[in-house]
């Protein structure tokens, strides 16, 4: 098992009553010699664990695909190994007592080091991304003339947000399209984004595009709707969103 000591100079008397987030950089290693990173998340005297996501980034990171189902096998069998839970790319321990933080932090980063490497093994192969499916789709739907990509936005905040597609219509409205994946920092960063630019441009047509709809759970549906026109899954019948739009 992975020896590693970071947590010792943060302290856990420090640690104990702090009120946020503390990254802590371990001794495990991911293939090509990357640190694992955790996250200790204090709510009363309690600690939540986990590695926010960062096995699968960089899976995506080596052009590997962590949402193939023998990825998703091989991080459930990870999970149950190191008594750790695997939630939508994230592996975590809730509940977690001062006393537990040092071997729950192990655990974590071992299992997340754990999926990483077998994925690895495995030589899963990244198929085309959400977006890069989307646009193929998109492009033919409205022509690769019509479909813009990768612009840049601003929104009511004056920040500027870059665009996965941006369609212009007629009456000088403009349509924007963003590819969402299952995934809590996916969802959250669309939502901004599109929360933002609706209260700029109202009039503005803003389409969700996601895999496999009805695997996802109805509560993040829900939640992209009230910031979204309208929700597509890109594998189905694309001709009403085309009518949608040109209307």
């Amino acid at each position: 098992m992975t020896v590693w000591s970071a947590l010792d100079t943060i302290g856990l008397d420090v640690a104990r009553g702090s009120t946020q987030t503390r990254r802590v950089a371990t001794d495990c290693l991911y293939p090509g010699g990357m640190h694992v990173s955790v996250s200790i998340d204090w709510e009363g005297t309690n600690a939540i664990i986990g590695d926010d996501g960062m096995g699968w980034d960089t899976l995506r990171s080596a052009g590997l695909d962590p949402t193939r189902s023998a990825a998703t096998r091989a991080a459930q069998t990870v999970g149950r190994r190191f008594g750790v839970s695997y939630i939508r790319g994230v592996f975590l321990l809730k509940d977690v007592t001062p006393e537990q933080v040092h071997s729950a932090v192990l655990h974590v980063a071992n299992a997340s080091q754990a999926w990483v490497t077998s994925v690895f093994a495995l030589g899963t192969q990244l198929k085309p991304s959400i977006a890069d499916r989307s646009a193929g789709r998109l492009q033919t739907l409205f022509g690769p003339e019509a479909l813009q990509r990768n612009l840049r936005v601003q929104g009511f905040s004056s920040r500027t947000h870059q665009l996965a597609f941006f369609l212009p219509l007629t009456g000088g409205r403009n349509a924007i399209l963003e590819p969402v994946a299952d995934r809590i920092r996916s969802i959250a960063s669309v939502y901004m984004k599109f929360a933002d630019i609706a209260r700029l441009h109202p009039d503005w047509p803003r389409e969700v595009l996601v895999e496999n709809a009805a695997n996802w759970a109805s509560a993040d549906l829900s939640l992209l709707s009230e910031v979204a026109t309208g929700i597509t899954d890109i594998d189905a019948d694309l001709a009403p969103l085309g009518r949608k739009l040109r209307a």
